[in-house]
């Protein structure tokens, strides 16, 4: 696996049948090209050394993090008599989510599913913001492998971003936009699977700034000051 701004390597879990036996592993971070076993002080390379699934998860934290990666074979030690299968392996671990020299400004919304659609800001380092959209499961684990920005248009600020989600976990964002040098709020869909549904940048509405959501059975809607500037809000469904 490869994890964009990792921070540490947290757990390491196995399902396996073991019927007596014993299934031990071997560790990489540079795509298999040098393997790495715990030597009861340190991750240590080796040829022939190996490692169970407890020893990894007690010391997975001190497994190199510099290049976000994580490469695993396992090997199944037993007598010939037993029936033994590996059937999966999770690691758990902890990255950081996208952020220039500021992110802020975080909305979210929460499924069926008990899963987080998180929306937020961050600066591009150009003194610009974009929006950006990432999923996070009850236990706190990132789904997506990268966070999705919201809007293809970089020119200006996308700020204030808002979310909802419906029934099927598509995500609806919206938020403020200057890229015209003037004030209007554009909206996005996209799928459970972090998809965009919409063609690229969603669609345009007519207000100008403070929008936010609600979700129907029929329609999302968004709200904000009228284009006129008399600040009366408006509602829209799209």
């Amino acid at each position: 696996m490869v994890v964009p701004s990792l921070i540490s390597w947290d757990g390491f879990s196995e399902d396996a049948v073991k019927n007596g036996g014993e299934i031990y592993y071997q560790l990489s971070d540079n795509d298999g090209s040098s393997w790495k076993y715990w030597n009861g002080s340190t991750w240590q390379t080796t040829a022939g050394s190996y490692t169970t699934a407890v020893d990894v998860a007690s010391h997975l934290g001190a497994f190199p993090t510099t290049q976000g990666k994580l490469l695993f074979r396992a090997f199944l030690d037993g007598d010939g008599s037993q029936q033994m299968s590996l059937d999966s392996v999770t690691v758990d671990y902890t990255r950081t989510i996208e952020g220039g020299d500021a992110s802020q400004a975080v909305d979210l919304a929460v499924d069926a599913n008990d899963n987080m659609y998180v929306v937020w800001e961050t600066d591009d380092g150009t003194g610009n913001y974009d929006v950006f959209l990432q999923k996070v499961d009850s236990n706190g684990a990132v789904i997506w492998p990268s966070d999705v920005r919201v809007n293809t248009t970089s020119s200006g600020n996308q700020m204030n971003p808002a979310v909802v989600v419906d029934a099927a976990g598509n995500a609806v964002v919206v938020w403020q936009d200057s890229r015209d040098g003037d004030d209007r709020i554009y909206a996005h869909k996209f799928g459970a699977d972090g998809a965009a549904m919409w063609p690229l940048d969603g669609m345009e509405t007519p207000s100008q700034d403070a929008a936010g959501l609600a979700w129907g059975p029929d329609d999302y809607l968004i709200w904000g000051s009228n284009p006129r500037g008399d600040k009366a809000a408006h509602l829209y469904g799209i």
